[in-house]
């Protein structure tokens, strides 16, 4: 157990949320929010095949919108109040940790199923 406490009046300092203004000295027409370009960027690789087949010509432009917007609609999810590629990572290590556990958090061992033979005997009466 951990002696960190957190009063009241510091609270709202761990809710920041931190947006891009500007690029170059260049004011942006709305501002960016760092964990949306987090986004972007994660989605923009598995998206370029899908660029590709609608616009064969310009495929990163085409790609670079639909990141963009998927980036826009997945921020307005709330990811249990956690930085969205926190959540994220954390979704991933849910699939593929061990569903049994004890109270204590250690892995339960399963128990091997083996075949057991079983043999009838003949009764045979006198």
């Amino acid at each position: 157990m951990s002696d960190e406490r957190r009063f009241n009046s510091y609270r709202s300092l761990f809710k920041i949320h931190f947006k891009i203004y500007e690029v170059g000295g260049k004011p942006l027409p709305r501002p960016v929010p760092l964990d949306g370009l987090i986004i972007g960027l994660v989605l923009y690789f598995p998206l370029l095949p899908l660029g590709h087949m609608l616009s064969p010509s310009h495929p990163w432009l085409i790609t670079l919108v639909l990141a963009a917007g998927a980036a826009c609609a997945l921020l307005q999810l709330d990811p249990q109040g956690k930085f969205a590629p926190v959540f994220i990572k954390d979704l991933v290590l849910y699939f593929f940790r061990p569903k049994t556990t004890n109270l204590a958090g250690r892995v339960i061992q399963r128990f091997h199923r083996r075949k057991i033979n079983w043999e009838a005997l003949e009764v045979v009466e006198n």
